[in-house]
C-alpha cells in the first residue's frame, strides 16, 4: 500500500509503503502509523492506492481513481453508527 502519508512512501513502494496482511474471511489488512500530533479522526485525510511487489520491485500499481481516506466523512458515519460491535478488543 502506498501512498500520500510519508508512512505509505509519499507515492514510492520502493521507498517505503506498507505491507498488507491476509487473514480469514478473505480479507486483506494493514494499520498505518498516523504522525502523533494528530489527535482526532478529523484531522486526517490521505490518498493510497495498492501495489503488486515481486522480489522487493514493483511489479503492478492499482489502475482507477486514487483511494481516499477521508477522516472528516468517516467520523460523521461513525457519529450514526454503532460500530462497538465490530471493534476488536486491542
Amino acid at each position: 500500500m502506498v501512498g500520500s502519508l510519508p508512512c505509505l512512501g509519499s507515492w514510492n513502494p520502493d521507498k517505503a509503503g506498507l505491507s498488507m496482511t491476509w487473514s480469514n474471511g478473505h480479507c486483506w489488512w494493514v494499520e498505518v502509523p498516523l504522525d502523533t500530533n494528530i489527535t482526532k479522526l478529523q484531522d486526517i485525510k490521505f490518498e493510497f492506492k495498492f501495489v503488486v511487489l515481486e522480489n522487493g520491485r514493483t511489479k503492478k500499481w492499482e489502475t482507477g481513481n486514487n483511494h481516499v481516506f477521508d477522516g472528516p466523512k468517516v467520523n460523521q458515519i461513525l457519529q450514526k453508527t454503532d460500530v462497538s460491535s465490530h471493534i476488536a478488543n486491542r
